[in-house]
């Protein structure tokens, strides 16, 4: 993990937003699943991934996922009581209000464990580097 990556936001809304997807990351994953979040950085971003080996989100879905009020295909959760699809839209919309951006990552494969991933990305400008000192 890159050290000392900061961003400039809110605490409160960037935490929603990083709790909702992790939230969807467990709730959309297979009983014996998997999650993984990993944070990278490019030269003016932190990437922040957070994926899960759930059933994946079918082709017809993926371009209303961000929809408010939109839930996809009730077989893809183990628990559908919760929630009203709303989680993907707030997160998105409170990157978005910070400069930055959600974004569905097409489906990747492990070819080696043999495992299919699900990839949520969250990108945030970095914050501006203070002078030493400071």
């Amino acid at each position: 993990m890159p050290p000392h990556v900061t961003v400039s936001a809110d605490a409160i809304l960037l935490e929603q937003a990083l709790q909702n997807l992790a939230t969807n990351a467990l709730k959309y994953n297979h009983p014996d699943g998997r999650v993984r979040l990993t944070l990278t950085t490019t030269a003016t971003h932190a990437l922040v991934t957070i994926a899960n080996t759930g059933a994946g989100i079918s082709a017809d879905d993926r371009p209303r996922i961000f929809e408010r009020f939109f839930r996809g295909d009730p077989a893809r959760c183990r628990d559908r009581a919760h929630g009203v699809g709303l989680g993907l839209s707030l997160s998105r919309e409170i990157l978005r209000a910070h400069d930055g951006e959600l974004s569905l990552a097409e489906p990747a494969t492990d070819a080696a464990a043999a495992i299919a991933w699900t990839e949520f990305v969250a990108n945030l400008p970095l914050a501006a580097p203070h002078p030493p000192g400071r």
